[in-house]
């Protein structure tokens, strides 16, 4: 198949082009050069990486592909600039099969990024790198380049308003892009504020790489709040900013998160130090989803390796975390899980700070004074290495419980899925260039032993040496044979027992400036032989020609190596001839193993499609069933909402009711309060008036008795007078009559008083009845007129405290008709004359 980017036309055109834009003569070699470079490009794609190509290329490059479908186009180090870019940009909205685009250091600026926020809003992209690529989606490109991409601040808050409604990209890269400008660093916040919002609403984007833009721990903190509440962004590169232990903490919070979803964490060249190792250590000890962690030169020393090795080492923290430490420390006491992290920390940190010197080296000058000192610690021997290699195998066995000590690592691992308890899946750990030495290495070598499927490791630039590299051979066959005996006798045989178990499933090992010598570099190739690695850096080391030799023997089994780098060793050429050729024929082998196995696959695949046509019924069934259950759904949905809606409506209405029953009943309880002081104010008043009335009566009742006294003694008197003359008698009798007549008007009154007296306490009972049993005071009806009865006992009330006087009956004189009557009573006495 011939596609059109590889005719003639084409290349002759882009050359001519090229041509233009630098300035130089047309020649026939550079058509040549041209054409070559483009047919190494991958199958289906367009790669011209660094050709020159300027804006007038780019613009000739877009005509020619105008009738061409590309899905990948990828031109990184090249010179378009931001009129080539918009070029291409157009190209990519009049034709959406266009997936990836790759224009890195091409010199595009801010105006060039407000172009592209504007066509995301049309365009299909899933894929744009604008930075370096870092080898995931196109091949990794020059770091140092001249042409790096300047979106700024303000291309960027364009980019990432757009990116909030974009709902086809899924990758962006951004590294060395100049984001933060130094000078303005107080509009870092606001900017990945801005982005940390974008996260929150965009739910396509899986990955970005924001690397090498001068981010500070302010704009980290932003953008891991934003990134705690986004669900699908896998993908993190923050590598070669500012960033410090101080946001660590925010990081680890995510990712401690059920929902974390990032899978790749990329932190290089950030010096977090070993406080940010255990920050993050807290985060690694929850994490179910990473799987790649890059921590190069990030001054994690001895104790922030550790540290983390440590945590990846141990089962995950979860619900039943203390039954998962208990399976694997044998002890049944229960802990807070971050104090154990914690605890775990402290001892790690312990075993691996530097320890006192045995030696010093001291430069002085001629007056005593220290200019310079170096420490120097006891060369160990190659034999001292066999303690180190007793402390892995004793921290091993420890962390494995003494229960787990007899059992091979596949029934170890088999029981511990049985029992629930899970591992870190990362698989990619990268800790080069953070200056540890054997004593981290050895918690290197426990996570390698451990259930963690590490398949790729860097530890390149670190100070391992010999006993790091035999540890970590030690570590890699499992300590199923004695490394010593191929020490010892490098020529011999040496092979694993038949029933050997090797876990590890490490592929990808660098180890570029270590410090590897002849006897490290023999331990290793012999453990790399049993193994299926296919890559291994042992770059810059001290391996000579000897070590070399012994060795080969060991690289020459392996059938899995394809790469195997020795540059900058004292090994002679042939040697490395030999490894090449060994190397190119695993290559071949591979290739030729390849069109087999898509052969089973494909004898796989028609055994698995061969009930495809019932699958399909059965899917089409559940399909229509599905589409009825979504419609029955759809009406109780409906429903639902109509019957939410009436009763919100009823409960507003019976809100409402209550509310004006509550103001009533408040009302009347006022109105009830009143009437209760109304009440006792007329209770004190006829209490009052009760007091007066006694009063008035004990008085009348006094009078009476006086009276009757006068009057008896006038009886005395008329019984005197008796035999006085009938008139008399007769007047005195009308003078008793009539006192009878105001003493029976006196009991009359006092009668009257009494029930008045009695009429007051049923009507007060009545009063008071009546408001116990009314809801609201409006509605009491008195049966009586107050003020008439009020006025009586005011005018009692005075006549008993003898403000008033009753003045005595006028018109009878009682001496005249006391003597009067004594006349009568005489004259009725005297006989009558006949």
């Amino acid at each position: 198949m011939s596609f059109p980017w590889l005719q003639p036309d084409f290349i002759r055109d882009m050359y001519i082009a090229i041509c233009k834009d630098t300035g130089e003569p047309i020649q026939k070699e550079g058509a040549e050069w041209l054409l070559n470079v483009v047919k190494k490009s991958p199958f289906g794609q367009i790669q011209m990486r660094n050709v020159r190509m300027g804006h007038q290329t780019a613009i000739q490059f877009a005509k020619k592909l105008e009738d061409t479908d590309v899905p990948v186009i990828d031109l990184q180090e090249n010179s378009m600039k931001d009129i080539g870019f918009v070029s291409l940009l157009k190209y990519s909205e009049r034709h959406p099969q266009l997936k990836k685009l790759c224009v890195g250091c091409n010199d595009i600026c801010q105006e060039g990024v407000l172009q592209l926020s504007d066509a995301l809003a049309s365009s299909k992209l899933e894929i744009i790198e604008l930075g370096n690529p870092s080898g995931r989606y196109f091949p990794r490109g020059n770091t140092k380049s001249t042409h790096a991409n300047k979106a700024g601040q303000q291309g960027a808050i364009a980019l990432f308003k757009s990116l909030v409604s974009n709902k086809y990209l899924k990758y962006l890269g951004l590294s060395n892009n100049q984001l933060v400008d130094p000078s303005r660093q107080d509009q870092e916040t606001m900017l990945f504020n801005l982005f940390g919002q974008m996260l929150t609403q965009n739910q396509t984007l899986m990955g970005v790489d924001l690397s090498e833009n001068n981010i500070s721990n302010a704009g980290a903190t932003s953008l891991f709040r934003g990134l705690s509440q986004n669900y699908t962004l896998q993908i993190l590169e923050l590598n070669g900013n500012n960033i410090t232990n101080q946001s660590i903490p925010l990081l680890s919070a995510i990712l401690t998160q059920e929902t974390c979803p990032l899978t790749i964490l990329g932190l290089n060249n950030n010096q977090i130090g070993v406080a940010g190792a255990k920050s993050l250590a807290f985060g690694l000890c929850q994490n179910y989803s990473l799987q790649s962690l890059s921590l190069e030169d990030c001054g994690l020393c001895d104790e922030g390796v550790g540290i983390i090795c440590d945590i990846l080492s141990r089962p995950l923290m979860k619900e039943n975390f203390d039954q998962s430490v208990k399976l694997v420390t044998g002890k049944d006491e229960h802990f807070d899980q971050s104090e154990k992290v914690f605890q775990l920390m402290q001892k790690v940190q312990k075993d691996c700070s530097p320890t006192a010197c045995d030696k010093e080296i001291l430069v002085v000058d001629s007056k005593g004074n220290v200019m310079h000192k170096v420490e120097l610690n006891k060369i160990k021997s190659d034999k001292s290495s066999t303690k180190l290699q007793q402390d892995l195998v004793n921290s091993m066995a420890s962390a494995l419980g003494q229960s787990q000590q007899g059992q091979t690592v596949q029934q170890f691992a088999s029981q511990r899925s049985l029992d629930g308890v899970d591992f870190s899946q990362i698989d990619t750990l990268n800790f080069g260039s953070n200056n540890f030495t054997v004593k981290a290495l050895k918690y290197v070598c426990k996570l390698l032993s451990s259930q963690v499927p590490i398949r790729t490791l860097n530890i390149r630039n670190n100070r391992i040496n010999f006993e790091g590299c035999f540890m970590l051979a030690q570590s890699l066959i499992n300590n199923q044979y004695d490394l010593r005996r191929v020490l010892e006798d490098p020529g011999a045989k040496h092979e694993l027992p038949e029933n050997a178990v090797l876990p590890s499933q490490l592929q990808t090992l660098n180890l570029q400036a270590t410090g590897v010598n002849d006897d490290g570099f023999l331990v290793l190739c012999f453990a790399i032989s049993q193994l299926n690695v296919s890559q291994v850096n042992f770059s810059n080391n001290f391996i000579g020609e000897k070590g070399g030799e012994l060795a080969l023997r060991y690289i020459m089994r392996s059938k899995s190596l394809t790469q195997f780098q020795l540059q900058n060793n004292q090994v002679g050429h042939s040697l490395i001839a030999q490894i090449n050729i060994m190397l190119e024929k695993n290559k071949e082998r591979i290739l030729q193993n390849g069109p087999q196995r898509i052969q089973n696959d494909i004898q796989s695949l028609k055994q698995q499609t061969k009930p495809l046509p019932q699958y399909m019924e059965e899917l089409q069934f559940l399909q229509n069933s599905n589409n009825r259950c979504r419609t029955l759904i759809q009406k109780v949905q409906t429903e639902t909402d109509d019957i939410t809606s009436q009763f919100t409506k009823q409960i507003g209405n019976v809100q409402a009711s209550i509310e004006q029953v509550q103001s009533a009943l408040e009302r009347g309880e006022s109105k009830v309060k009143e009437a209760v002081v109304v009440t006792t104010e007329l209770n004190a008043r006829l209490a009052e008036q009760k007091g007066v009335c006694q009063k008035n009566i004990e008085e009348d009742q006094r009078k009476t008795q006086d009276l009757e006294a006068q009057a008896k003694k006038k009886e005395e008197e008329f019984q005197q007078l008796k035999g006085n003359k009938a008139d008399v008698v007769e007047e005195k009798k009308k003078s008793i009559a009539q006192m009878q007549q105001q003493t029976q008007k006196v009991y009359e009154n006092i009668k009257l008083a009494y029930k008045t007296i009695e009429m007051l306490k049923m009507k007060y009972a009545d009063v008071v009845n009546k408001v116990q049993k009314s809801s609201s005071v409006s509605t009491l009806a008195f049966g009586m007129d107050y003020e008439v009865v009020i006025g009586v006992l005011a005018r009692q009330q005075q006549v008993a405290s003898g403000a008033v006087q009753i003045p005595p009956p006028s018109g009878y004189d009682i001496e005249k008709a006391a003597a009067a009557g004594k006349e009568a009573e005489k004259t009725a006495k005297k006989p009558k004359k006949k």
